[in-house]
């Protein structure tokens, strides 16, 4: 978990949210949920309750944003 952490922080560093969004490899929900870790201010938010959705947006598990994330080397 303590390197997750410390992933997330480098992420901060070197990401910003127009790279993030103009990235056309990643799904709408792989945005949403690396925005949400970047984002000091949602570590309070309950995942759970965060829109990892939109309209007009093919929505997609979790678990196959991650899979996005660590494909295209936002997560190691």
């Amino acid at each position: 978990m303590e390197e997750l952490f410390s992933q997330i922080e480098e992420l901060r560093t070197k990401l910003s949210v127009r790279c993030v969004m103009e990235d056309k490899r990643l799904s709408w929900t792989a945005k949403c949920l690396i925005l949400y870790l970047m984002d000091e201010d949602l570590k309070e938010t309950d995942l759970n309750t965060f829109r990892l959705d939109a309209p007009g947006h093919d929505p997609v598990s979790i678990r196959q944003a991650i899979q996005e994330l660590l494909k295209y080397g936002y997560l190691s």
